[in-house]
């Protein structure tokens, strides 16, 4: 009898033991499916954060490169950087500025690149890092449409000369001016263009891509003259710092695949009416 009591008690303790197995494995296999579910958020959440974010500062009155229109930015530089983020993994936002104040920003970190239209000079190169071309701009004479007195340089003698003030344009104008006898009217912003149209000035040594718009639009009664002076490469300028290395080399090689793919070709035809991505010997 008692052989069976034990006997009895002995099962009844294996039971309640592979009762508490059981019973415990599906809360197990419940907490391990959450910590699963957990780690996946975390890697969602890490693979977003590696999109970094960077501020682009742009003109808000240079058609048709870069622009506003109804609060929006838009334009050739806006849709190059859209492709470029991309690309390249960042998250573009576009900080809209007098074009005279966009290096001042760039210096103080308001902005960490500049997308408007900028050509690389040797002062330039010196403070800053410029990404690799993707723009060659011709530079050339603008006059009132009605205009048939000037049609070269040597037609400029004692005329008054619009130029932007501390562009590239202003360097390659001053050494013409001395040479060719005429006066150079500098700006601190838009209106070069309306004050040849309206006969204030006699010419304008400007981009032909954005006279060429104000032309199409209808806007300004303008017209180009001669052949292009010259012509800018223009880059995208950073801080020459360490720490901006890295995102420079992605923006580059966004660049370099857009030549390659005819990306940047496409963009320009559709926006510039002209392939400016290729310098025309």
């Amino acid at each position: 009898m008692k052989k069976n009591k034990k006997f009895l008690l002995l099962v009844t303790l294996l039971l309640a033991v592979s009762l508490i197995f059981v019973g415990c494995t599906p809360n197990e296999k419940v907490e391990t499916e959450g910590k699963a579910e957990d780690e996946s958020e975390n890697v969602n959440e890490t693979q977003e954060e590696v999109k970094k974010k960077i501020r682009v500062g742009m003109d808000g009155e240079y058609l048709p490169i870069c622009y506003v229109e109804d609060g929006e930015p838009k334009g050739f530089e806006v849709e190059v950087w859209k492709e470029i983020g991309k690309r390249a993994n960042l998250d573009v936002e576009f900080v809209v500025a007098q074009w005279t104040g966009l290096y001042g920003m760039l210096d103080t970190d308001k902005i960490d690149a500049i997308a408007c239209q900028m050509s690389k000079t040797p002062e330039r190169e010196e403070k800053y890092t410029f990404s690799n071309t993707y723009l060659f701009t011709p530079l050339q004479f603008a006059v009132k449409g009605d205009n048939d007195t000037i049609n070269s340089l040597e037609d400029l003698k004692g005329k008054k000369v619009g130029v932007a003030a501390g562009g590239n344009e202003y360097n390659v104008l001053m050494p013409l001016a001395e040479e060719y006898e005429f006066e150079i009217v500098t700006y601190e912003g838009s209106g070069i263009e309306y004050d040849v149209a309206m006969g204030r000035t006699d010419a304008c040594l400007q981009s032909a891509i954005a006279v060429t718009e104000h032309i199409k639009k209808g806007e300004l009664d303008l017209k180009l003259v001669g052949k292009p002076i010259s012509y800018e490469e223009d880059g995208y300028p950073f801080k020459k710092t360490d720490d901006k290395k890295e995102l420079i080399e992605a923006v580059n090689k966004a660049i370099d695949e857009m030549h390659e793919d005819g990306t940047l070709s496409r963009i320009s035809e559709e926006i510039l009416n002209i392939d400016a991505t290729k310098k025309v010997e």
